[in-house]
């Protein structure tokens, strides 16, 4: 089973670049509020058009419910989903969003829908200090961000890496690389998320492992002298935290058992 782990990495855009990024932060913000704005619209007409049958298919459980299929024309109009939402924004966009990547307007509001579901679910569990509504994005945060979702591009570049963001099809001005602190993992990866925060600029990236790179600790009491020269260790007082990345956990927990049975010092937390 794939296993997924962030990372984050700190970016040192140009001058070019990081008015790019601000602009995507800003555009990202700006979606998300239209959305919002939109989704708080389209339900209030939703409800006011709303007939009690459907209301009453609603209150059944998913997979007891049915509708006509002038009931399914109608929720597919007016209900409220990510989806609706992104196609009414799409539909009504001007001119100077075509500079600007159309996946952050996706993502938004994907992001958007994901903060409703939330919000219904711990509301129908009555979940104490559950997800709350969701609220417009302030552009006094202090931190601002977008994601993407494909069309990025890390690369090594000698002892760091090299991020490509995707080019907007009709932007026509200067275009470069960013450097980021550390060479990236050789690894799937999904969503990335960008974001500026105290004016430095940021990148998580979560990358898809089908083995965890970082094997649960072993603790061992430290009783007489032993040589651990393939593990990586640190000690806190009398406790030795040894963890190792390179080798299977099978091979190294093995090597652990036969190598310190004897001694009787091996114990896992």
């Amino acid at each position: 089973m794939a296993t997924k782990r962030t990372h984050v990495y700190r970016l040192y855009p140009d001058a070019t670049m990081a008015h790019v990024l601000d602009q995507w932060c800003d555009y990202r913000r700006y979606c998300y509020n239209k959305a919002l704005e939109l989704w708080n619209a389209t339900y209030s007409e939703y409800r006011m058009l709303v007939s009690p049958e459907i209301l009453a298919e609603f209150k059944k459980p998913k997979e007891e419910r049915q509708f006509t299929e002038e009931q399914n024309l109608f929720i597919s109009r007016y209900y409220p989903t990510a989806a609706l939402i992104q196609k009414k924004l799409t539909a009504s966009k001007q001119s100077w969003e075509s500079q600007i990547s159309s996946r952050i307007l996706q993502q938004a509001c994907a992001d958007l829908g994901k903060a409703f579901k939330k919000f219904a679910k711990d509301k129908a569990l009555k979940v104490k200090r559950g997800a709350g509504r969701p609220v417009f994005q302030s552009k006094k945060a202090k931190r601002q961000g977008f994601k993407l979702n494909q069309g990025v591009v890390l690369a090594k570049e000698g002892n760091h890496g090299k991020l490509t963001l995707p080019v907007p099809a009709p932007y026509k001005g200067e275009w470069h690389s960013i450097r980021f602190s550390e060479i990236p993992k050789n690894a799937e990866f999904g969503t990335i998320s960008f974001y500026r925060e105290h004016g430095h600029y940021y990148m998580a990236v979560p990358y898809k492992y089908e083995t965890p790179p970082y094997i649960h600790k072993l603790r061992v009491r430290r009783q007489g002298s032993m040589s651990m020269s393939a593990i990586s260790m640190m000690q806190r007082g009398n406790t030795i935290f040894c963890t190792r990345e390179t080798m299977a956990p099978s091979s190294w927990q093995e090597s652990m058992r036969t190598s310190s049975t004897s001694s009787g010092f091996w114990q896992e937390s």
